[in-house]
């Protein structure tokens, strides 16, 4: 049991002696001056304790129990680590947490975390809304309409696509360029078919990024980079995307460190500088993105920006690279290794261009659908035909040039899909207009080799080439 206050004792003390009253009455005085002395010294105490707190007792966080860094005072007064409070931010994202003031335990204010969360969930589904008004061979030059037009217009309607036809031989296509991996581009007009709703969205996904950007959030100046860049509902200004980056990167972002070093590299928004991008893809690399290992395995391949060209420390890059799962990691070391020519490193090399093609990048379908095509890397070397065009058709989708000329080619020879004359000009004339080397020399081969059908006044091929494998043999 608690014991009674010492003012309430001492009145009922006072109440039960009928004599002394002025004394009583002076003790009284006396005593209501000494509560209200330690009531105002129990005020100062609580009131230096929450300056302590606000200071992060005496300089420090308790989250990561270190002294402040970039200090951010809550409205409960009470102060912690940027890093820390965003990483407390983001534990109380979901319905069944919220994320409190570890002290207080008063609920965080949203913070440049979440303003950083809503823009990039808006901004994503604003892609996904473009990218089913124009699919990605119209975003990367619109090539594909001849295709699908003879597709639509000239083919029988009982053509089979995915019928194989029996042949041993095949075409060798020529091999994908080993070239560095680009930033990707998109055409910024493309952004204008959008509605005037989703055009408002995006005006609003900008502001919410740029309010997080100035928060201090890590990656939120990075994706304004890729709208000026990119030209999505902002005019393309590659210096500001360049400014973007690097006001990212300063503060850690991984991703903005590999754009910045694709920046130097291509001279896109700043001057170019090699031994710079070396510098930030080394940097992007350290902070864990797999396509800064890529990127910086090129440049010693090259020899950009570095002492010289250094294929082994390049091969260890690419491996590393391809084993964080980056596809273009994947796709550079299959080369290297197909390059080196043994039995082992083929296979391996097949097996990288396998899970690169599975992450959609074009190239990869491409020299994965070769080694299919001429059984090369596989232990029976069996030819699947049927599965080589399967992957260049889908390459040829996605707007790969090259991927064009292995269609028309094998719409010539009939190895792995049905002939047809219409859809192997259409494919290879895609391919010389891009300059692809052997699209010429291809259309000349087709040609040479169709008739006249006396049955539907069409040009077909002849059976006879098709026998002798339109001379690509």
């Amino acid at each position: 049991r608690s014991e009674p206050p010492r003012l309430q004792l001492v009145q009922a003390a006072a109440e039960a002696q009928p004599y002394g009253a002025a004394a009583r009455r002076a003790s009284l005085a006396s005593l209501a001056s000494d509560t209200a002395d330690a009531n105002e010294d129990r005020h100062a105490a609580l009131a230096t304790s929450k300056a302590s707190d606000r200071a992060g007792r005496f300089g420090i966080c308790v989250i990561c129990i270190d002294t402040l860094r970039d200090a951010v005072t809550l409205p409960c007064e009470h102060a912690y680590c940027r890093t820390c409070l965003d990483q407390l931010r983001r534990s109380g994202m979901t319905d069944a947490c919220i994320a409190r003031c570890p002290l207080c335990r008063e609920p965080l204010p949203a913070g440049p975390e979440k303003a950083y969360d809503d823009g990039v969930r808006g901004y994503a589904r604003l892609q996904s809304v473009f990218s089913r008004q124009a699919t990605p061979a119209q975003a990367q030059g619109a090539e594909a309409a001849p295709e699908e037009a003879a597709l639509a217009a000239s083919a029988p309607p009982s053509l089979d696509l995915a019928a194989a036809a029996a042949s041993d031989d095949a075409p060798p296509p020529p091999p994908p360029d080993s070239t560095p991996p680009p930033l990707a581009t998109a055409p910024p007009s493309s952004w204008s078919s959008l509605s005037d709703v989703h055009k408002a969205e995006l005006r609003e996904i900008r502001r919410v990024l740029e309010e997080a950007s100035e928060g201090g959030h890590q990656a939120a100046a990075g994706v304004l980079g890729e709208m000026y860049f990119f030209g999505h509902g902002v005019d393309v200004d590659w210096g500001m995307a360049f400014n973007l980056y690097k006001l990212s990167a300063d503060r850690g972002s991984a991703t903005a460190c590999q754009n910045v070093g694709v920046s130097y590299r291509d001279g896109e928004g700043v001057e170019a500088n090699d031994v710079k991008a070396v510098a930030y893809f080394r940097l992007a690399a350290d902070l864990g993105a797999a396509d800064g290992l890529d990127c910086l395995g090129y440049m010693y391949e090259s020899g950009r920006g570095v002492d010289g060209p250094d294929l082994q420390m390049a091969m260890e890059l690419y491996a590393k690279a391809a084993r964080q799962g980056d596809g273009l990691g994947q796709f550079h070391y299959g080369l290297l290794l197909r390059e080196i020519g043994g039995k082992v490193q083929v296979a391996q090399a097949r097996i990288m261009f396998e899970r690169a093609s599975a992450q959609g990048l074009p190239e990869a379908m491409v020299a994965y659908g070769h080694m299919c095509e001429t059984g090369e890397g596989c232990p029976e070397k069996s030819k699947d035909h049927r599965r080589a065009f399967q992957l260049y058709h889908k390459a040829a989708k996605l707007g790969f040039p090259s991927a064009h000329l292995c269609c028309g080619k094998a719409y010539m020879t009939g190895k792995g899909v049905s002939s047809s004359y219409d859809l192997a000009h259409a494919s290879l004339q895609i391919a010389a207009r891009h300059g692809v080397v052997g699209a010429a020399h291809a259309l000349r081969q087709l040609e040479i080799n169709a008739r006249i059908s006396p049955m539907t006044g069409r040009k077909e091929i002849r059976r006879s080439a098709l026998v002798r494998g339109m001379g690509f043999d």
